[in-house]
């Protein structure tokens, strides 16, 4: 539909990435291992747009079915990428995240730092 990442100066829009594989196919059926593709997904995006996980300001994370105990998984899958020092996140609960079997859509908001921005771009 559109470019999957956007510059703005130093900031990096991230289009929501959901959890497939480079094939397009689904990482599987259960949230975790969706979310946890997802944020993999993100983190690649991020990469190609030099930036990094740590750049990260915000994220819109959207849900199907949401239940609030989902939001522990959800939490621990992002760890692997931010650490403990996690960036803001909106969570919101829908009924689809437009591709059937998708439970999980996660979008960011990033602002380069100096030396990440130089040292990733191609």
């Amino acid at each position: 539909m559109g470019a999957v990442a956007v510059h703005v100066g130093r900031t990096v829009y991230v289009a929501s990435q959901v959890g497939v594989d480079s094939a397009g196919t689904l990482a599987g059926t259960d949230l975790k291992t969706q979310a946890d593709r997802a944020f993999a997904n993100l983190t690649a995006v991020l990469r190609s747009a030099g930036a990094l996980p740590r750049d990260v300001v915000s994220l819109t994370i959207y849900v199907v079915n949401y239940h609030p105990a989902d939001l522990a998984m959800i939490r621990q899958a992002g760890a692997a990428y931010f650490g403990s020092n996690p960036p803001v996140a909106t969570v919101l609960g829908v009924q689809s995240v437009g591709r059937d079997g998708a439970l999980i859509s996660i979008g960011a908001t990033a602002v380069s730092s100096a030396a990440s921005f130089l040292r990733d771009r191609p």
